[in-house]
Order: structure tokens, then C-alpha cells, then sequence
């Protein structure tokens, strides 16, 4: 009877616990993941268009507005642009506004579309909200990381996944196919209700400040300020505190220490099937694609046996197969020394600084990918 009485209040206690969780995260909801209401003047959309009205930014304070609905605003709304740029966090701070642009070869005005963990379905929803703006830019890079080319690696993306729906429909009408590919969307929304990550960062929006859309002030991107800021292009400066942690002499970067999120399949071949898909697509709209490589810190190959190293090359061969297979150029290398990177080039395993950046431009991959330097 204890025992009966005992498995009763346990399982009580934990639906208690789940249902807590759930309901803080479906109010709260960071992301915005549940589409909750949110002021008009201060929104998301405002933000994107105040962006591009603005001279040296905007503020994005940390736990402010949701990254993919700034990015997709933007990309609805942008006008003026000939190039813009989809991928994850490592491809966000490629501008045209620095005083070195990134791919001046491409483009004299980049609209940065990156997001933090960018995956496949970014890549669509980001895609068709391109497409629907009748001005959209005419290149489009997509800087591609070694998880991003198989399904439910992250599950930010459903913030927009009426975007990548539309997409993803559009492509099975071209291509018909049994494959149900990526089906989980809302079974993916559902769990994230009781993900404690989640819930850690809802506790955290607790009691915080309603920032306000504000201007950034002139400022110097290696330096920083206090928070992070998005420029004109949607290109991200990293704040103040960022930028010093991880440039201090007592910051280190230890060989050995990062691990790609995903260690098993580096690819499932309906995303690439997928992926095929929308460049074809792309290339039928009369959009010229370019594919970017971002390299990881060169501590990495210093423990070249890792799992870490044969995920990162493995997946390297496959995306310059996909180049050669699409006619598509390729860009960069996830290997630092074949971009010439050093260590002073990062402010952590993955994150390299505009320098680095900047670098890339010099190794341009033909289709039969001899070196262009």
C-alpha cells in the first residue's frame, strides 16, 4: 500500500514539475517559438525595419527579440541588397560595411541572414521569405556547417515553420517524393514545452527589463559595447564584455575540448535530397548560389584523430561534392590552415573574428576546386 501510495505521489509530482515547465515555457516563450502576442511598435518587424533605416544599428540585448523573426523580417523587407547570406552563428559577423568587405568579389552590399545553429529548415524558411520579397538580392551564399545538412538538429527554426512549410511543399510539388523528411514539427514544438534549457532561459526573462527598440550608438566592432549589436546589413558586433573575455592572455582555447552537436549521421540523404532541391530551385529563379566554409579553431586538428576532426573532413568532402554535383561555387574550408588562420583569428572553437573572415575571400574554389588565390 506505501509503496502504490508512494508511486501515486511520485508520478503527481512529476506531472506537476512537467506541467510547470511547460506552461512557463509556452508563456514566456523566449524564441517566440508559440507565437505570443507582442507590441506592434516594438516588435520584430518594427526592429527589421528600423535596421534598415538606421545608421550604425540597432542594440540586441541579450534575451530580447528572437534572431530568426528579425532575420526573416528582414529578409521580407530588405530592398537595396544584391547578396545576402544564410547560415549560423559563424557566418554572422560577414558585412559589407567593414572597412575590408567580406567578398567584395560577390557583392558591394550583403544582407546578413544568419542565425544562431542555423539546420536545413532555416535554410528553406529563410529561402521562401527571400523569395517572397519581389526585390529579394540576386546571390545568395549559404555558409554550411557540418550538422546543417540533416533534419532536427536544433529546434529554433519552428518560430518560423509556416515559412518552412511553404517551402518544403513548394519543393515536394517540383520533386515529388514519399520521403516525409522532417514531420515532427509540432511533436518537436511539444517537447521543447518540457525542455529544461528552455525553461532555464524563460526563468531567466523573469522579472527582466522590456527592452526597447534603440539606436546604436558609433562604434568601433572589435571593441564592442555593452550589448550586442545588429548592423544596417544584419551583420552582428559582439558586445563589450564578449569581445574582452575571450581576447584576455588568460583565455584558452584546449585541444580536444569542443564536439560537434551531432556524432552520429553527418548527413541523411533525404536532406540532401532536400538541399539539392532548394539550389536548383534557387537556380531556376535566377539566383546565383555560393556554398561558404568557415574554419574551426586550429586547436582542433592539434587531436586529428578525434571524432571531432572526422566529423568536421567528412563532411567537408561531402559539401564539395555537392559543389561540383550543382555547379555551385565554394568558398573557404573548415580547416583553418588551408584559409591561413592562426590562433589570434578566433574568440572561440568555432567563432573566428572579421579578420579570419576577411581571409576567406582568398580561397575561392572553382568547380573543380583548385585553389584561386
Amino acid at each position: 500500500m506505501n509503496t502504490d501510495r508512494y508511486t501515486t505521489s511520485l508520478l503527481i509530482g512529476i506531472g506537476l514539475l512537467l506541467l510547470t515547465v511547460a506552461s512557463t515555457n509556452y508563456i514566456i516563450d523566449p524564441a517566440n517559438i508559440y507565437g505570443s502576442g507582442e507590441d506592434e511598435d516594438n516588435s520584430p518587424e518594427a526592429y527589421a525595419t528600423q535596421l534598415i533605416q538606421s545608421e550604425h544599428g540597432l542594440l540586441w540585448p541579450n534575451d530580447s527579440w528572437s534572431e530568426r523573426d528579425i532575420k526573416r523580417n528582414l529578409a521580407s523587407k530588405i530592398k537595396d541588397a544584391d547578396c545576402s547570406i544564410i547560415g549560423s552563428s559563424r557566418v554572422m559577423q560577414i558585412s559589407s560595411l567593414l572597412e575590408q568587405p567580406c567578398f567584395p568579389e560577390l557583392s558591394n552590399s550583403i544582407v546578413n541572414l544568419g542565425v544562431s545553429g542555423a539546420t536545413l529548415e532555416d535554410y528553406l524558411a529563410l529561402s521562401w521569405e527571400l523569395l517572397q520579397n519581389p526585390e529579394h538580392p540576386r546571390k545568395i551564399i549559404f555558409g554550411i556547417d557540418p550538422w546543417a545538412l540533416d533534419w532536427n538538429q536544433d529546434s529554433r527554426w519552428a518560430s518560423y515553420k509556416d515559412a518552412y512549410t511553404s517551402m518544403r511543399n513548394l519543393l515536394s510539388k517540383e520533386s515529388p517524393s514519399t520521403d516525409t523528411g522532417n514531420t515532427s514539427t509540432a511533436l518537436k514544438s511539444l517537447k521543447n514545452l518540457i525542455n529544461f534549457e528552455y525553461f532555464n532561459r524563460s526563468l531567466s526573462m523573469i522579472g527582466a527589463t522590456t527592452h526597447r527598440i534603440t539606436a546604436a550608438p558609433p562604434h568601433d566592432i572589435n571593441l564592442g559595447i555593452e550589448h550586442p549589436i545588429f548592423r544596417p546589413d544584419g551583420s552582428l558586433v559582439y558586445s563589450e564584455e564578449y569581445i574582452q573575455t575571450t581576447s584576455a592572455p588568460d583565455y584558452v582555447i584546449t585541444p580536444g575540448d569542443y564536439k560537434i552537436k551531432e556524432y552520429g549521421a553527418i548527413t541523411s540523404d533525404s536532406a540532401v535530397k532536400t538541399f539539392t532541391s532548394l539550389i536548383k530551385h534557387l537556380q531556376e529563379e535566377g539566383i546565383e548560389v555560393h556554398f561558404v566554409l568557415i574554419p574551426y579553431h586550429i586547436s582542433l586538428w592539434k587531436t586529428p584523430n578525434s571524432r571531432t576532426v572526422s566529423v568536421i573532413t567528412e563532411a567537408e568532402e561531402i559539401i564539395t561534392q555537392l559543389s561540383i554535383n550543382l555547379n555551385v561555387p565554394l568558398w573557404g574550408s573548415y580547416n583553418p590552415t588551408i584559409v591561413g588562420c592562426d590562433e589570434t583569428d578566433y574568440y572561440d572553437y568555432m567563432h573566428p573574428n572579421t579578420e579570419a573572415l576577411i581571409m576567406i575571400k582568398q580561397i575561392q574554389r572553382s568547380t573543380n576546386h583548385t585553389l584561386e588565390n
